[in-house]
């Protein structure tokens, strides 16, 4: 499933080709994935308004027109963003915006758990895809006592299921939970709220530099996921633990393995020797 650097990825390489841009049409191929509007309601605040910016928030990317509209949309696991010329093919389609340049915007979705709504842009905030939102991590709000505060707000539960809460860090996911994790020699099992400051700074720290090294590399592709310049994330190569069951630990040697097991239903892998 696409996390932050990935949808920040898709982001940057999608701006280009929309951000200035007029919808002319909007048409739905799967009205089962749109959400809190009806199609009808979501074609009528898109058509023949202007893209004025791409944004993103958390997992989500934010499309706002300048009729006073945002479009949300939520990859899914899946989801891809083409740019083509002619609306061919339709299979996996989910939604097709045409623009004015005699350009079509697709969005495809073999597995179908995309997301899409609309939503006045100055109540944005307040939609039920982003109310419950947690901080983006480069948030300068976000200081190591506040992050501590944070999590001393769960108790009972690991530091990996709260990093993959939203309401913490918006846009964190799996693959990148479990890298942070290791980069901050800390244990997934490990209760959130027993962290002290010092190591809240250095969990906060490792993740910043983790996933602008990530967004920097255009994300990571493990299996289906590309830009929409259809090109694959370059970070898988950079990965530590994830994947990795069974493989010596990059930072042990081979006195150590790296050892999978099963979190919140999430597999989650780590190095049980350097992480504590």
């Amino acid at each position: 499933m696409p996390e932050l650097p990935e949808v920040e990825q898709v982001r940057r390489t999608l701006s280009p080709k929309l951000v200035g841009q007029t919808v002319s049409s909007v048409r739905i191929f799967n009205p089962e994935r749109i959400f809190e509007v009806t199609p009808v309601q979501f074609r009528r605040g898109i058509v023949d308004s202007r893209v004025k910016k791409l944004s993103r928030r958390g997992k989500y990317l934010l499309m706002q027109t300048d009729n006073q509209h945002t479009a949300l949309i939520g990859l899914g696991m899946t989801g891809r963003f083409i740019v083509e010329p002619d609306l061919e093919p339709l299979e996996y389609l989910v939604v097709a915006f045409s623009l004015k340049r005699n350009r079509i915007v697709k969005l495809y979705d073999m597995r179908r758990f995309s997301r899409i709504s609309l939503a006045e842009t100055g109540k944005i905030k307040e939609h039920p895809f982003l109310a419950h939102l947690g901080y983006e991590f480069d948030d300068k709000q976000l200081t190591p006592s506040v992050f501590c505060k944070e999590l001393q707000r769960f108790r009972n539960r690991n530091i990996k299921g709260v990093l993959l809460d939203q309401s913490v860090i918006a846009g964190l996911g799996n693959i990148y939970a479990s890298e942070v994790l290791f980069g901050a020699k800390l244990s997934p099992e490990r209760e959130a709220h027993t962290l002290n400051l010092k190591e809240c700074s250095v969990l906060l720290g490792t993740m910043r530099k983790i996933l602008r090294k990530a967004i920097e590399m255009g994300g990571t592709t493990i299996r289906d996921f590309r830009d929409a310049d259809g090109k694959n994330g370059r970070y898988a190569k950079e990965l530590k633990v994830y994947l990795r069951e069974g493989q010596p630990c990059t930072r042990c040697g081979t006195s150590s393995e790296i050892k999978r097991i099963v979190l919140g239903g999430r597999s989650t892998f780590y190095c049980p020797r350097c992480q504590k």
